[in-house]
């Protein structure tokens, strides 16, 4: 199936100079390109006006499914950019999913515009929901999916976070534009990002991570950090773990074993760069 994934942009932002890769939507890509499925992104952070492109990609290329990344202060363009899909083409399958819909499943399903929001990791909820679609049927069963049937919202259990995250395949680096992400903590350029952990055992309270990915700590550096990143001759990294505290003691070895150090910019003997942890 033809599938876009798409990560809204703010439009008033105090953090316009940092433009980060989706590398939750990259993994889902991931996921999705392993299972058959033509797959693009479209990064409205690089977009200098993300409606009127989102018009020109559907209208190069329409795709089957839709998905929509959406934090809470995305939530209200990402449903503007889902009314924008409707409008075009009403039988595209429009799917949320990111932190907003994943703690407000009921809110975010009531929208006549959407039809399936996906809780927690997507990744698998994805690929179990293309290939559900792809059969024509309904997604009853699927773990983490939220749909509507005859006027009725059903909320599937939700997804056991994935256990060991070197079963999935790497990210799709090379569906975004590496080279025009930037960052304020590192100057190099092109730099990428990496997500090295999921989960974390605290409970402070301005943090979703606990809710959206589970109280376990999984930890990954060796899947991420032996591949090359596309279009890169030897970029920049940053590592993005939901738990510094927790992962320090593991992951210090190998930071040393790879010449990477917390927050010593340019510190690099065979391995990359970095600017310390981005969250």
């Amino acid at each position: 199936m033809k599938i876009l994934l798409i990560h809204p942009r703010l439009e008033r932002s105090f953090f316009s100079d940092i433009k980060l890769p989706p590398l939750g939507l990259a993994s889902i890509a991931g996921v999705l390109r392993e299972a058959g499925h033509d797959v693009r992104i479209f990064d409205g952070i690089l977009s200098g006006n993300q409606i009127r492109d989102i018009k020109d990609r559907l209208a190069d290329d329409f795709p089957e499914i839709v998905g929509i990344g959406a934090t809470s202060a995305l939530a209200e363009i990402s449903l503007q950019i889902a009314a924008l899909i409707k409008s075009r083409e009403p039988k595209t399958a429009v799917v949320m999913g990111g932190v907003h819909p994943t703690l407000f499943p009921r809110q975010m399903i009531s929208n006549p515009q959407i039809d399936y929001v996906v809780r927690g990791e997507g990744e698998l909820s994805m690929a179990e929901l293309a290939k559900a679609l792809e059969s024509e049927r309904e997604p009853a069963g699927i773990a983490g999916v939220v749909y509507k049937t005859k006027g009725e919202i059903v909320v599937n259990g939700p997804r056991k976070p994935v256990d060991n995250l070197d079963d999935l395949p790497m990210p799709a680096y090379d569906l975004l534009p590496i080279r025009r992400y930037t960052s304020l903590q590192i100057a190099e350029r092109p730099f990428a990002s990496m997500i090295t952990s999921r989960g974390c055992p605290y409970s402070c309270v301005f943090c979703s991570a606990r809710l959206t990915m589970g109280p376990k700590y999984r930890a990954s550096l060796r899947r991420e950090r032996s591949k090359r990143f596309s279009g890169s001759s030897g970029p920049s990294a940053s590592r993005r773990s939901c738990s510094r505290t927790a992962s320090s003691r593991w992951i210090s070895p190998g930071l040393k074993a790879s010449a990477i150090s917390w927050g010593e910019k340019g510190s690099r003997s065979n391995g990359p760069a970095t600017g310390g942890s981005a969250v």
